[in-house]
Formats: structure tokens, C-alpha cells, sequence
């Protein structure tokens, strides 16, 4: 069932205002007290957030680089193949909610990549500085139980037809 949000107050606000559009990746980080910088899909990953003005999110992240499944179908991979893609791809949508006074954007999955992220809430503390956008979600490195940051920076996308004008 798809969910409508008609039935909740549309937010406004400045944060929620700026959020609102096409965004490409520009840096992914994990950051853990004493240990160096982690780049989880490298240092050159790929990725789109797209907020809208009626409260829905998508967010797609990707490491470059990725071995295409063998065969022409979706599910002609080997579980190797699924295992190595799946380590390098993030993706849900659903909706978000901004909490302005926190400086928070909070993400619910309605439908996700990873199962345990469905309807749970991701939590974003948002930093905004023009078309840079820099989200950034507390987390526990599961491999450690080290607590970590990821963070995430992120530009807003110039579209090819706003580009034509």
C-alpha cells in the first residue's frame, strides 16, 4: 500500500524548504573516534536524494565500479555477484519530517534495499550552506560495535533542462 500524506501537515520551514529538490552525491564518510576515515563505497561513489515538496524522499547511493551480474536478467547473478552488489548499493523511499528547531531531517523508509530499514526513522542532523547540503547520521559499525558517523555531502543537482535556458 502506498502511503499519502495528506493526512499529515506539510512542513515549512527554511531547512525544509532548502531540502527540497534533485541532490548528487560529492563525499561519503565514516568517521569513528581513533580510527581514520572510512570511505564505504570509496572515493568515488555515486548517488541521488530527492526530496519533494509533499514529504517524500529517495535516497540511492553506490560504489563505482561494480561487476555486473552474470546474464542479461535481474536474477541472473550468482550469490557472490548479489553478495558484492548488495555491499555496495543503499536505497529506500518514503517519507521525511524536519525538525527546525534541531536542525534534523528524520527519513521512514516506506520501502527499502536493506528489510530492517522499512519503517524505521534515519535520522539526518542537516547542515545547508547554499547548494551544499551535508547530512550527517549516527550509527554503530556492526564489524567494531565502534560508535561512528556517516556523513554525507551532497550538491544540488543542476537539471539538464533548467541548464537548457
Amino acid at each position: 500500500m502506498l502511503h499519502s500524506r495528506t493526512d499529515t501537515l506539510i512542513q515549512t520551514g527554511p531547512i525544509a524548504a532548502a531540502l527540497i529538490g534533485v541532490w548528487t552525491l560529492r563525499h561519503f564518510s565514516d568517521i569513528a573516534e581513533g580510527l581514520p576515515p572510512q570511505l564505504p563505497f570509496g572515493p568515488e561513489a555515486k548517488g541521488l536524494l530527492i526530496y519533494t515538496p509533499d514529504g517524500f524522499v529517495s535516497a540511492l547511493l553506490m560504489a563505482t565500479g561494480r561487476q555486473d551480474l552474470s546474464g542479461d536478467g535481474l536474477l541472473d547473478g550468482t550469490p557472490e555477484q548479489y553478495t558484492a552488489a548488495g555491499r555496495s548499493f543503499i536505497g529506500y523511499s518514503g517519507v521525511y519530517e524536519v525538525d527546525e528547531a534541531l536542525s534534523v531531517v528524520t527519513h521512514r523508509p516506506i520501502v527499502a534495499f536493506a528489510p530492517n530499514m522499512v519503517g524505521s526513522g534515519q535520522r539526518r542532523l542537516v547542515e545547508l550552506n547554499g547548494d551544499v547540503l551535508v547530512l550527517t547520521a549516527e550509527h554503530v559499525r556492526s564489524a567494531s560495535s565502534v560508535p561512528a558517523r556517516s556523513r554525507l555531502e551532497w550538491t544540488r543537482a543542476k537539471g539538464s533542462r533548467s541548464e537548457e535556458k
